[in-house]
């Protein structure tokens, strides 16, 4: 079983610290090639049919959140697993959070075309304690982005604020100067401090709209609990 690499392109790690630490998000412009984007997206969406398969089963209905984000993917993908554990990007997310990390999550982000829902302003470490290190994320993008289906906006140096508890903080204007929105391309990476602040849009384009994620928590701050 293979595992992806990661590397068509040279990384200027300096300057993604300034960015990680002073932001709390960075751009990495195609990070996965046009090949292993593909597989990504094979594998997720593979993944994500059987995992909503399983809670359908045990919640007796299809789960809301279906439409929007199937996290835990990697429980029912071998190789998804695999690339979250082993993949050659633990070694960048380590060296930006400086802190190893405690694979937690795979998901897949899907805003169908025609999508009205966003996702309201949030941090991804939302039931953590708060912790300078509590996790970090990478984000790809399965297509290209923009503000008309759905592209996602960082509010700058919110990783430093301590926020309040759920899926919806309020407080920021998508107009203030510390909003970055990025446009993204097939293949390019975000990667955000969980405890950044960053929210997404609507797709009422009739392009699709997907992004794979990999969530981790910092072992500094990771309670003692079974990760997959």
């Amino acid at each position: 079983m293979s595992i992806l690499k990661f590397d068509n392109h040279t990384l200027d790690l300096p300057s993604l610290k300034h960015s990680y630490e002073e932001d709390g998000f960075l751009l990495i412009r195609d990070f996965a090639s046009p090949t292993e984007t593909d597989l990504l997206e094979r594998y997720a969406i593979a993944a994500r049919k059987v995992r909503l398969d399983e809670l359908e089963k045990q919640q007796n209905k299809q789960p809301e959140f279906a439409a929007l984000a199937v996290k835990g993917l990697q429980q029912n993908c071998e190789w998804l697993a695999k690339q979250m554990h082993e993949g050659p990007h633990l070694g960048l997310l380590e060296f930006l959070l400086g802190d190893s990390v405690w694979p937690v999550s795979a998901a897949l982000v899907d805003r169908p075309s025609g999508s009205e829902e966003g996702i309201s302003p949030h941090i991804d470490a939302a039931a953590r304690p708060w912790h300078p290190r509590a996790g970090i994320t990478l984000w790809i993008a399965l297509d290209s982005m923009d503000e008309h289906n759905g592209c996602v906006s960082y509010v700058k140096g919110s990783h430093r604020e301590k926020q309040a508890r759920g899926l919806d903080i309020q407080g920021y204007e998508e107009n203030s100067e510390r909003v970055t929105t990025i446009t993204v391309s097939r293949g390019d990476a975000i990667i955000h401090n969980a405890l950044t602040v960053h929210w997404s849009g609507s797709n009422l384009t009739e392009r699709p709209r997907k992004a794979i994620t990999f969530f981790y928590y910092g072992e500094m701050a990771a309670d003692k609990f079974e990760v997959n």
